[in-house]
């Protein structure tokens, strides 16, 4: 359902959202059979059909048309963990709020690059249509939770990073407070995001994983 929703939120039937002509359906169906007098069973049949229409959208929307469950496994226990080699791009899939200075966008399972830049900030950069990008950046001191899980959406579960912490990017700061080049100013607000990260390859999910445990390691042991 999340899918479905997705999907017409997302593509246009003459040049209108396909979501916008099913909700204006919904809400009119009740109404014609109250103008017209139907059977009281039929308006009220159609009014609750119409709200569950609109709460599932509302829904739908308000989780970024996705839901993630998270397993009993803790990263941080694992007994490695291998970085990842400087600069090294890794393809994954992201979902999420990414932005740029002054708009930011909810993505769902969008193509990305993630790599680590040497001052230690994570970097992921997500096309969210072709040839367009958008970014979030965290660091080991910014991450607030790390888990693993399933993001599910479609027919079936997909495999998934979650990765929570406080941003500075994004169009509610007026600032440039970090650079493409993974440079912070820690001395702005922030605000807790959380974006997941799906694989199509498990070397890239082994890989990114444990990248992320062993710096999240070094902050907690310092």
């Amino acid at each position: 359902m999340l899918w479905l929703i997705h999907w017409t939120d997302s593509h246009n039937f003459v040049g209108i959202h396909v979501s916008s002509l099913i909700k204006i359906m919904a809400i009119a169906f009740p109404l014609l059979a109250l103008a017209a007098r139907w059977e009281r069973a039929v308006i009220i049949l159609s009014s609750i059909v119409s709200l569950w229409v609109l709460v599932n959208y509302w829904r739908a929307q308000r989780t970024g048309y996705y839901r993630f469950v998270a397993d009993d496994s803790e990263l941080m226990a694992a007994a490695t963990a291998t970085p990842l080699a400087e600069k090294k791009h890794v393809s994954v899939r992201a979902s999420g709020t990414f932005s740029l200075k002054d708009w930011e966008k909810n993505v769902v399972l969008k193509p990305a690059d993630y790599w680590q830049v040497p001052l230690g900030d994570h970097v992921l950069m997500v096309e969210h249509e072709p040839g367009r990008f958008l970014y979030q950046f965290f660091s080991a001191e910014t991450m607030q939770e790390l888990h693993s899980g399933w993001l599910l959406y479609g027919t079936r579960p997909h495999p998934a990073i979650a990765v929570t912490f406080l941003s500075s990017w994004g169009p509610e700061f007026n600032e440039d407070t970090v650079s493409l080049l993974g440079n912070s100013n820690n001395s702005r607000p922030t605000k807790i995001r959380t974006i997941y990260l799906s694989f199509d390859d498990g070397d890239h999910e082994k890989a990114v994983w444990q990248n992320l445990v062993l710096d999240a390691r070094r902050v907690r042991s310092s």
